[in-house]
């Protein structure tokens, strides 16, 4: 009898034992799926952010300004003493900016959190996208990469005293379509990589606000990899130091580097050539990469005759971009319904609502509310495809054919 029992105890036991183990299979089955459906779910929004990212900035922006690009090195000065670097190791400035010119491994070189200033025009732009595009190929290979994104900080301010994730995660989603729980997953484990412009843009009396929130976020996230853009003028004014491991500002062309530039080129810059060595001040302005690129558009091919037969010697920076302008819709326009008169009255007009939107950048779904109806929306888009161009705060930068420009230490 008492075999029995035994027997009939086992029997139940063992059938309890196979019941947990099939529960905690069943269990662990689930969350392995369960798993693989978030990892997929995660997934899809990083694969959209690295297509945007591939799609609007690389080629759009950054490719399409340096097709049949030429190399002109510009000289980086150390600023390391504008930031504060208590968050790191004590990295020399020799550490820096010895060894490759290649502006990414500068990055990298100063453990991926730098401060870049320039001038307006001066190139900072341009090497946050060469950053990028290193970026994107290294998160496009290794699923463990940060996720490099791109923001501008215009947008920021502090009249409702938010926090710097808190502007992140809206950013994020605004800029990127990205729902806040996954950004606030990608924040929290250090998934993002913070390719950050415009400081300056920031209204003047909220940078120091800014720049604090960002330092308290460094603490808590000193590893998330960080480059910030910033006017020199601006940032130099300010009190408060970012924290990062390095800092180098973007210096202008020389003379002679511009000189030699136009000498190689020959009769199809003749013109500017021309017009440089008879016009100091906009010999000045060309030494801002921008305004070197643009002369170059607006007056390629051009006879110096033609130029010579302008009276005023007091040719400054608004005529170059009038003339660019007018060279732009003559070159690139495929429908000359719209005239020229009405292409500058758009952009007149686009430029105010960016200002007043606190915006840098510009696209169809991101102002499409401004237009009142289908009509308006279709003259952007042909104002776009016109001049394959960003409107930057009433300014027209130039995305076609462009110098490229390499870094190099002073």
């Amino acid at each position: 009898m008492t075999k029995n029992t035994n027997k009939t105890s086992l029997y139940a036991e063992g059938a309890g034992i196979a019941q947990a183990v099939d529960g905690a299979i069943a269990t662990v089955v689930t969350n392995v799926f369960q798993g693989d459906a978030r990892d997929r779910y995660v997934q899809r929004y990083r694969q959209k952010i690295l297509e945007r990212l591939k799609s609007t900035w690389i080629e759009g922006v950054l490719e399409h300004s340096l097709q049949d690009a030429e190399i002109i090195e510009l000289e980086l000065e150390d600023v390391s003493h504008l930031v504060d670097r208590s968050l790191g190791r004590d990295l020399q400035t020799k550490d820096i900016l010895s060894g490759s010119h290649q502006f990414v491994e500068i990055f990298d070189r100063a453990d991926q959190a730098l401060l870049v200033l320039g001038e307006p025009g001066s190139g900072k732009t341009t090497m946050l996208l060469n950053v990028a595009r290193t970026m994107l190929i290294h998160a496009q290979a290794n699923p463990l990469y940060p996720v490099p994104i791109i923001l501008n900080l215009s947008s920021w301010s502090n009249k409702r005293r938010k926090s710097f994730e808190e502007w992140l995660t809206e950013s994020l989603k605004s800029a990127y379509g990205i729902p806040s729980k996954i950004a606030r997953l990608w924040i929290n484990n250090d998934d993002l990589a913070l390719l950050l412009d415009g400081l300056d843009e920031i209204k003047q009396q909220d940078q120091e606000s800014c720049i604090k929130s960002i330092n308290r976020f460094r603490h808590e996230h000193s590893l998330m990899p960080i480059l910030i853009c910033s006017r020199a003028a601006d940032y130099k004014a300010l009190h408060t130091h970012l924290k990062l491991q390095g800092g180098v500002s973007l210096r202008p062309l020389t003379i002679q580097q511009i000189n030699t530039y136009l000498s190689r080129k020959g009769n199809d810059y003749a013109a500017a050539r021309w017009l440089l060595q008879n016009n100091s001040k906009l010999l000045e302005l060309s030494q801002l990469p921008l305004m070197f690129n643009m002369i170059l558009q607006t007056y390629q091919r051009t006879s110096v005759r033609e130029v010579a037969l302008v009276k005023s010697v007091n040719v400054h920076s608004n005529v170059v971009f009038r003339v660019y302008v007018a060279q732009m819709h003559k070159r690139l326009s495929v429908d000359h319904s719209y005239s020229l008169a009405q292409v500058n009255r758009w952009l007149a007009w686009l430029a105010f609502h960016l200002s007043r939107n606190e915006k840098t950048e510009i696209d169809e779904s991101s102002i499409g509310g401004w237009f009142l109806d289908e009509e308006g929306l279709s003259t952007f888009q042909i104002l776009l495809n016109l001049f394959q161009s960003l409107l930057l705060l009433g300014s027209v930068y130039v995305i076609g054919r462009a110098v490229q420009f390499k870094i190099t230490p002073a």
